[in-house]
């Protein structure tokens, strides 16, 4: 693209400001529009229910925990590491 048009200026200033954003913070901000904080109810965040991993299948308990590491995998993903 082009140096100083509006896509360069955007995606510099969304590139500055999620470098400014530390780990734990984006994290935080995850749950709250993911994980039924205030928006969507699409990860859980609570911990697994082991009376009803009872009643499941071996690969559906393999499945429902990797369900439940979605949202601190795709927190350490996307936090900027340090320098």
């Amino acid at each position: 693209m082009k140096d100083g048009s509006r896509f360069d200026t955007w995606t510099s200033a969304v590139i500055i400001v999620g470098y400014a954003i530390p780990g734990f913070l984006f994290a935080i901000l995850l749950i709250i529009l993911l994980a039924g904080g205030s928006f969507l109810q699409h990860i859980p965040a609570a911990r697994i229910d082991l009376g009803r991993l009872v009643a499941i299948s071996l690969v559906l308990e393999i499945i429902d925990y990797f369900w439940h590491l979605t949202l601190p995998l795709i927190s350490m993903a996307l936090a900027p590491s340090p320098p």
